[in-house]
């Protein structure tokens, strides 16, 4: 904070040009969900309002558009859900609580988040990635 009371810029915003501005994916790592000898899961669609399934269609061509999302044949599959944003927009989300149910865990334990916070020390910036 300034002596002013104004919130300074934080310096992040001076990189604006490396952003990705839209949705995007990578092809340098490959993730694959282990469920072991676990019964096929399929659950049917939520159903939606006539305004959300347009949003779905909207949200389902745009992914498709930008090669994010392919058409698959796949005999698992889980609901669409929208969660609300803080500004009061929806995100698109897929359900896969039933698939991480019975997804076998990495052996990589994820950190604790008190060693996070303590390696982070006294830094000016910090950065989440979701």
């Amino acid at each position: 904070m300034e002596a002013s009371g104004n919130v300074e810029e934080p310096r992040v915003w001076g990189y604006k040009d490396i952003w990705m501005t839209q949705m995007g994916r990578t092809n340098a790592i490959v993730h694959e969900v282990d469920g072991g000898n676990t019964a096929l899961i399929k659950q049917h669609p939520y159903r939606l309002n006539p305004f959300k399934a347009r949003q779905v269609r909207r949200e389902v061509e745009a992914m498709l558009g930008e090669d994010i999302i392919e058409p698959s044949q796949s005999d698992w599959s889980s609901p669409i859900v929208f969660v609300p944003n803080p500004d009061g927009t929806q995100r698109f989300r897929v359900d896969y609580r039933k698939v991480n149910a019975v997804t076998k865990l990495d052996s990589d334990p994820v950190p604790r988040l008190e060693d996070c916070i303590e390696r982070v020390g006294q830094a000016s910036d910090i950065t989440k990635l979701d």
